[in-house]
């Protein structure tokens, strides 16, 4: 398979999900109306409420490790006694582990939002 064409899918995967998530929000407000009345759905509610406080939770904690990581980079890269190619990779780590503490952000304030 081609590098565009595996692209292409990965983005209508990513496109999908995102389109799932949106669903299974509204769904979920639909459900917490109905549930003022049902004593069952009330415990679906409570249940799934729970579980996306851990993966919120979840996030999060992968965000400060991610933020490990990018100040530990940055002691790295501040020594005098590493090889440019070494400087270069640390750099190269740094724009990576920014994009997916960007993304997971992202995704932190749309659990939020929620």
């Amino acid at each position: 398979m081609d590098l565009a064409r595996r692209d292409k899918i990965i983005d209508n995967m990513q496109l999908e999900l995102e389109y799932r998530k949106a669903d299974m929000f509204n769904k979920i407000k639909q459900l917490k109306i109905a549930a003022k009345d049902n004593k069952i759905l009330k415990n679906v509610v409570k249940e799934y409420t729970s579980y996306h406080n851990n993966i919120k939770n979840q996030k999060i904690q992968q965000y400060k490790g991610l933020e490990k990581l990018l100040n530990y980079t940055n002691i790295i890269s501040n020594d005098d006694n590493i090889s440019d190619d070494v400087l270069r990779k640390i750099k190269d780590d740094q724009r990576s582990l920014l994009r997916e503490m960007d993304n997971i952000k992202r995704e932190i304030d749309k659990l939020t939002s929620k």
